[in-house]
C-alpha cells in the first residue's frame, strides 16, 4: 500500500497555529495494549458530561466527586468510584479536574489527600475547572 500524499501544514489567520490534515493519522494511530488509565474530578453539569464521554471510549475511568450521588451512575456502568482526590489520581496516566469554582479546586489538589499527593512524573494534570488564571498559574 503506497504512503499517503501530505499536503503541507496550513496557517490559521496569523496566529501562528498550524493545522496538519488528518490523512496522516494512520501513521500515528498504534493498538495500545494497555488503555490509558484517566483520573476524573467534578462531576457536575459539565463534568458528568466529560466523563460520560471517556466512559464511553473504553478507557479505564476512576471518577470522584464531593458528594458520592453523582458517582453512582457511573460505577453502575463499570468506573472505578475513588474515596478521595488522592485515590482517584493515583496511577492513572491522566487526572481531570472540572470543579465549580477556585476554592474546590484547591480543596482538591492541596493536603496529604489532595491530587498533587499522588501525582509523579509522567502523570498529566487537566484542569478544566471554573477558575481564574490566577489559579491556573499557581
Amino acid at each position: 500500500m503506497p504512503a499517503p500524499k501530505v499536503k503541507p501544514p496550513v496557517i490559521l489567520g496569523g496566529s501562528g497555529l498550524t493545522f496538519a490534515p488528518w490523512v496522516i493519522w494512520t501513521k500515528f494511530c498504534k493498538k495500545i495494549d494497555m488503555p490509558i488509565q484517566i483520573g476524573f474530578l467534578g462531576l457536575g453539569t459539565m463534568g458528568s458530561a466529560m466523563a460520560n464521554n471517556i466512559r464511553k471510549t473504553g478507557l479505564g475511568l476512576t471518577v470522584w466527586n464531593r458528594t458520592p450521588e453523582p458517582t453512582a451512575p457511573f460505577a453502575a456502568k463499570g468506573a472505578i468510584v475513588a474515596d478521595s482526590p488522592r485515590h482517584c489520581a493515583t496511577g492513572r496516566d491522566v487526572v481531570i479536574t472540572c470543579v465549580s469554582d477556585e476554592k474546590a479546586l484547591d480543596d482538591i489538589l492541596e493536603g496529604p489527600n489532595g491530587v498533587l499527593a499522588a501525582l509523579k512524573p509522567g502523570q498529566v494534570l487537566v484542569d478544566m475547572s471554573t477558575s481564574g488564571t490566577r489559579a491556573a498559574k499557581s
